[in-house]
Parts: C-alpha cells; sequence; structure tokens
C-alpha cells in the first residue's frame, strides 16, 4: 500500500501520477492512497540508477483517491479496518518515507513502489515539491554517462583527466542547468519542514496511536533520502515531545546535507522522533559529488572524517558490489547487493540490535561506530 501526504500543489481533474504539481500548496496538507498496475516486463537491474531517472520508462499505471481536506482520517480508518480484518497486504512493515531533490509525483511513486516491492513493506510518503523547475534529464545523463568510479577516484586525488574523457563539457553545461534549481530546492526544503513536521503529527494521531494497543506499539520507520535531509534538519519537532519514539528505526540515506557540522545536530533530529539512528556512506556518489561544488562543503553521504555523532550507526558502502558511483541504495535487490539489501531489509521492518557481522559488515578504522562491507580496502579521506 501507498499513501501519499504532501504540500504539493493539485491540478483539478487529475486521478494519476499527475494529481499533484511541482509548487508549493496554498491549501496546507493533502492525503491520497495510491494503486498501480504493470503494464510491461521490467529488469530489476535498470534499476541501478541515479535518483532522478526512476521515471524515464515507467511501467505503471496510477490511480489516485484523492481524500477531502478535513477528513484525512477516512483514508487511516480504512487502512485500519483493512489490517484489523486480517488482509495480508495490510499487514506487512509500515514505514515513511522523505524523498530528496528534483522529484515529481511519479517518480516519487516509482521509489515507493521499489521500496514496497523489494523490502515487503506498504509506504507512508511526505512527498514535497523539490522539481521547481524543468530539468533537461538527458544532460544529466550524458554526464553521468560520461564519468567513471576512476575518473572521480583520481578527480579526489587531485588528478583531472582529459576533459573529453572526463566529459566536462557536459559536466559544466549540467552544473549551470542545475544550480539554480538546486537552490531553489533547498529554499523549499527549509521551508517545508514545518508541513512535514504536520505529517508526522497526522500520521501519529489518525493511524499508529489508533493502531496500537498501549506499550505494544508496532515498529513503525522513517527513510530519509538526500536533499530530504535538509527538510529534516530543519524541523522543528513539538516540544512536549509528542512525536518522541515515533520510528524505531531512522535511516539518513546518502544525505545532501553539510558533513563537517552533523554531529552538532543530528543526534537531537534522531532523538526529536526515533530510537536508532542510521547514516549511509558512499565516498564515489556522483550525485553528492556535484553536490559539493555546488556547495563548497562535503556533503555527510560521502563525509569520511569524524563520524562520532552520538547513538548514531554509519554504514559505508565504499566500493561494494553494484556500488559505483551510485547515489541511491535502498531499492538494491538481492541479486545486486545481498548485504545492502539485507540491511535496508532489516532496519525498513524495525530490526534492532542487529548481529551487523551476519551481514557482512565489520568495523572500520574511520571511526568505532562505522561499518563497511567485509573485504574491502579502507578508502580514507586526508584533505584537511
Amino acid at each position: 500500500m501507498i499513501v501519499i501526504i504532501t504540500n504539493r500543489n493539485i491540478n483539478p481533474g487529475k486521478t494519476d501520477e499527475t494529481l499533484f504539481g511541482n509548487d508549493m500548496s496554498d491549501d496546507g496538507l493533502r492525503v491520497a492512497e495510491y494503486k498501480y498496475e504493470i503494464t510491461k516486463p521490467e529488469n530489476e537491474f535498470d534499476w541501478l540508477v541515479t535518483d532522478d531517472f526512476d521515471d524515464t520508462d515507467p511501467v505503471e499505471k496510477w490511480t489516485a483517491t484523492l481524500y477531502e481536506k478535513g477528513k484525512e482520517n477516512d483514508c487511516f480508518d480504512k487502512i485500519i479496518q483493512t489490517i484489523q480484518s486480517g488482509d495480508v497486504e495490510a499487514n506487512r512493515p509500515w514505514m515513511m518515507f522523505l524523498h530528496g531533490n528534483n522529484q515529481d509525483m511519479q517518480s516519487n511513486l516509482v521509489k515507493c513502489r521499489k521500496l514496497s516491492k523489494v523490502h515487503n513493506v506498504n509506504v507512508i510518503a511526505f512527498s514535497w515539491p523539490s522539481q521547481p523547475n524543468t530539468f533537461v534529464k538527458d544532460a544529466k545523463e550524458s554526464a553521468l554517462n560520461s564519468v567513471t568510479v576512476d575518473d572521480l577516484k583520481n578527480l579526489m586525488d587531485g588528478i583531472v583527466p582529459d576533459p573529453a574523457t572526463l566529459g566536462l563539457k557536459f559536466l559544466v553545461n549540467l552544473i549551470d542547468e542545475k544550480r539554480e534549481a538546486y537552490e531553489e530546492a533547498k529554499r523549499r526544503a527549509k521551508t517545508t519542514a514545518p508541513a512535514f513536521v504536520e505529517s508526522l503529527s497526522m500520521v501519529k494521531k489518525l493511524f499508529l496511536d489508533k493502531l496500537n494497543a498501549p506499550n505494544q506499539a508496532a515498529p513503525f520507520n522513517l527513510l530519509v533520502h538526500s536533499l530530504g535531509n535538509q527538510v529534516f534538519q530543519h524541523s522543528n519537532f513539538p516540544a512536549d515531545n509528542s512525536l518522541n519514539d515515533m520510528f524505531t528505526n531512522v535511516i539518513m540515506h546518502q544525505a545532501d546535507v553539510q558533513g563537517d557540522d552533523h554531529a552538532s545536530w543530528i543526534h537531537q533530529r534522531m532523538t526529536d522522533v526515533g530510537q536508532h539512528g542510521y547514516v549511509t556512506i558512499n565516498y564515489y556518489d556522483w550525485v553528492l559529488f556535484l553536490s559539493n561544488l555546488a556547495n563548497g562543503k562535503e556533503r555527510l553521504g560521502m563525509y569520511r572524517q569524524n563520524l562520532d555523532a552520538l547513538n548514531v550507526t554509519y554504514f559505508d558502502f565504499t566500493q561494494g558490489t553494484n556500488v559505483e558511483n551510485l547515489h541511491n541504495f535502498f531499492h538494491m535487490t538481492q541479486s545486486q547487493n545481498a548485504s545492502i539489501h539485507n540491511l535496508f531489509g532489516n532496519l525498513l521492518k524495525g530490526q534492532t540490535g542487529l548481529d551487523y557481522s551476519q551481514l557482512d559488515f565489520e568495523k572500520s578504522e574511520l571511526g568505532s561506530n562505522v561499518y563497511k562491507l567485509e573485504e574491502l580496502e579502507e578508502i580514507i579521506d586526508t584533505s584537511d
């Protein structure tokens, strides 16, 4: 099951993935339930793409049910009744998803479907208008295809490859094109934060508090991806602690936030809403490499120094099978990378106290609470 809570504008008369647009709503939060049909075969290895290309060849036909303003409880009451009736799908674990930059509604829905399918979970997504203007995706795809992991290693070592090899012409065009949209998306992330907090309060009041018996709360987990972590960072959660422990696990996935000061705020945000916090890292993440250039500061999702935030566990995927320069790992399948797949599967189902060695992770030299994939060479960032 996929439920969307959003502060996007509504496109009147639409009942598919175009129901919600790319602008901020002036009508507050709206809730919709989405169903889909698969219209053609898909190859799971086509999922190994960066953040913005999930919708280039869609296989889904979407149908949306929009709930009236002020009657959001109808949506959650219906789900609770379905759960209590013993429906197998509805009784799968539930999670919440906060997406990243440059996502229209279709891209967001595709990620929700992949999460649901790969990890056998139900998804409530907070969807925000992070694609403020049209971006020519072909230009980004060309740049991404032209740059290899070896190119990134050379760049990080201060070796600039031949421009024809690196595709710098594409890169320059890409950065110019993306910068304005990215800066606007960052502004929207900050202004969206109150709506995200409101969405959590809605889910807790209308869904979790009604569903859970006292002291018998089922695991409910939060996955925050990329620029969505700036929404999370700027969120001021209720002072009455009403959202404390709402989530069993909170995963900051490939976070597009500044790395060098993350320990100053991340512990507080995690404990505001969750019991256990996690951060993922890929040193060669190409999307975050571009973000580094735009921000002038290394992003947390590829940061390799001072990984010491209180009560946070870090997972380093760098150089893992099929990891390469990718930005998105939470929908990796068992055949793509069993260790990463199983890690996310456990965390998104609310498992805690895991023996990470059983998932093929071992202690890293980067910190006392940092784990890397076994049998991989340690990558140490020696930059100032």
